[in-house]
């Protein structure tokens, strides 16, 4: 009746697990959920052709999702590889080093009915076929609905990580300016001390002298003012 009898498929040949890899991501319709777990798997893929053919595949309007650590040497260089103009068709995200829910494998699912697991033997091997060990490939239900789980669970972590990077970088930035704006505050109410000092010197001074003429002046007026008392009561 057309349908694809439910199976699970070990493939133990690298050769076989590249074609097959292949050949789900040419056949995909409407959707491609990706997950790398190390950023040395992503330019393996890089250099079988594999991502070429994603972006290939995300012209044609279908959509595509990856998920891979994060690796700040590199990372713009993937996201200028993934996310060209053209490509607005593909998103990825990126998270931490050491989340437990990234395990040592690259999955692959196709259209949320086909879902192809490689094993990472050697991530140090530059070589796709001298790194990977088993596959796995399934078009169970249970099995692809426990992958979509993962995945979007893993989309909204990453998500999350991104928007407190993003949060703790415009508080570092408003920190820095709260610095200099404090340091310019400082400076404009020294130099203003500065400048108002500078002219009450002569006015302070003029005070004194005002004072001084005043009361040399008065102190004549007061003896000549007990004498005329003092004649007076005489």
């Amino acid at each position: 009746e057309g349908i694809d009898p439910v199976k699970m498929e070990i493939i133990q040949d690298p050769i076989l697990s590249r074609e097959v890899f292949k050949q789900l991501v040419i056949s995909a319709d409407k959707e491609i959920l990706l997950i790398f777990p190390t950023v040395r798997a992503f330019i393996r893929h890089e250099k079988l052709g594999t991502i070429r053919m994603l972006t290939q595949t995300a012209k044609i309007g279908i959509r595509i999702r990856i998920i891979m650590v994060k690796d700040k040497l590199i990372e713009k260089s993937i996201r200028d590889i993934l996310q060209q103009p053209q490509n607005h068709y593909v998103d990825v995200r990126f998270i931490k080093k050491g989340e437990r829910s990234l395990n040592k494998a690259t999955s692959l699912l196709v259209d949320r009915k086909s879902l192809l697991v490689v094993e990472l033997k050697d991530d140090s091997k530059d070589d796709f076929l001298e790194a990977t060990g088993f596959s796995t490939y399934s078009n169970s239900d249970p099995g692809i609905l426990a992958y979509i789980s993962m995945f979007e669970d893993l989309w909204l972590q990453s998500q999350l990580f991104e928007q407190v990077i993003e949060a703790n970088k415009r508080l570092a930035n408003a920190n820095e300016e709260l610095k200099i704006r404090d340091k310019m505050q400082q400076e404009f109410i020294n130099i203003a001390a500065h400048e108002l000092r500078t002219p009450l010197q002569p006015i302070l001074g003029a005070i004194d002298l005002i004072r001084l003429q005043q009361s040399t002046t008065m102190q004549p007026q007061q003896e000549g003012g007990e004498e005329a008392i003092a004649e007076a009561a005489g």
